[in-house]
């Protein structure tokens, strides 16, 4: 039987500096522009240690990543009576340093990260990954917090990092890797109107199409694809019911509905085909109620409908799908209580 201090790891992370700052920003009755400018800088240190001993007089280093970045965001928007519209453009940088960066395999006593029997190992030689966004949104307001806005969007990605999946000892392992570019743009639609005094009723629907162009020579199993994580259909819908009682008491009831179409979960490589997660429904739902200006109470039942999470994997010789992995998270019960000063 294996010591289990042996599998042991202590993880330090240092992350600093965020630096944020409006350039410009004019405005105008019926406009207003905004150039916006941050500087992020980012050094994180990963060490893996064997036992007491080795933490105290001895570390064997692992990663390392350091990272100075500056994002930029230009936008300009314009107001008529109750109607808006306006663009805007700007870059990020979607990157999870730690998560994808470790190099040692995440499992056993090690922090681990299971899909079925898959774990998961970062990858050192990434490069970052950045997303240049264009906006494009029009607005309309009504009485009583009434609104509805319609969205276009394009992005271009420049070494997007996705999740890969691989065979280790006739186990799965699961890794990260640099796609040499991608795009993605779609549209959404939001609204929110009220039904009568106290009872809103707001949703969002969204449509984005993903298309990844794959390094010359890789091991992909599929040379064309969507995007790993992307969703095609996302939908959200919420009712909220929020009467007042006095001046400082009031009552918050909200159902909240979540659709998330099917997304490609891990990237299939050396012939292995995509793993896909199925469409998933949520139902959750929230009370909350101010006592006073101080104390307030809150109830949260999450996954009302406890559906099963569902991944399937193409078999690239037969075109089939076969289930590689189904589990329910189950519903559950939250209660708290607040004191604000």
């Amino acid at each position: 039987m294996r010591n289990r201090e042996q599998h042991r790891r202590i993880i330090r992370i240092h992350a600093s500096c965020l630096a944020s700052c409006n350039l410009i920003q004019l405005s105008h009755t019926t406009f207003e522009v905004i150039v916006h400018i941050t500087f992020i800088s980012t050094f994180l240190l990963t060490y893996a240690n064997q036992g007491v001993a080795a933490f105290f007089f001895g570390k064997k280093f692992t990663a390392t990543f350091v990272q100075n970045e500056i994002y930029a965001a230009c936008g300009e928007f314009s107001f008529c009576d109750a109607d808006g519209i306006g663009t805007i453009a700007y870059l990020v940088n979607p990157f999870d340093g730690f998560t994808c960066l470790v190099v040692f395999q995440q499992g056993f006593r090690i922090k681990q990260v299971r899909v079925g029997s898959a774990q998961i190992r970062g990858n050192n030689e990434l490069q970052n990954g950045y997303n240049y966004n264009f906006d494009l949104r029009y607005e309309h307001f009504g009485k009583n917090g009434d609104m509805i806005s319609l969205t276009a969007y394009f992005k271009y990605l420049d070494s997007p990092i996705e999740r890969i999946q691989a065979l280790q000892g006739g186990a799965t392992l699961h890794s990260f890797q640099n796609a040499d570019n991608g795009m993605a743009g779609g549209m959404e639609v939001e609204f929110r109107k009220q039904l009568m005094k106290d009872l809103r009723l707001g949703a969002n629907i969204s449509y984005m199409y993903t298309n990844v162009k794959l390094p010359e020579g890789g091991a992909y199993t599929n040379k064309e694809r969507p995007l790993q994580g992307a969703s095609p259909i996302l939908a959200n819908a919420d009712l909220t019911y929020s009467p007042r009682f006095g001046e400082e008491r009031q009552l918050n009831l909200a159902l909240l509905y979540n659709l998330q179409g099917s997304r490609i979960h891990a990237v299939g490589v050396s012939k292995l085909g995509d793993i896909k997660q199925q469409t998933l429904h949520t139902l959750n739902f929230s009370a909350g109620y101010d006592i006073n200006s101080h104390f307030s109470l809150k109830l949260q039942v999450n996954d009302l409908l406890n559906r099963a999470v569902i991944f399937k994997q193409e078999v690239p010789s037969t075109g089939e799908e076969v289930e590689v992995e189904r589990y329910k998270k189950g519903a559950n019960l939250e209660i708290g209580f607040s004191y604000k000063l």
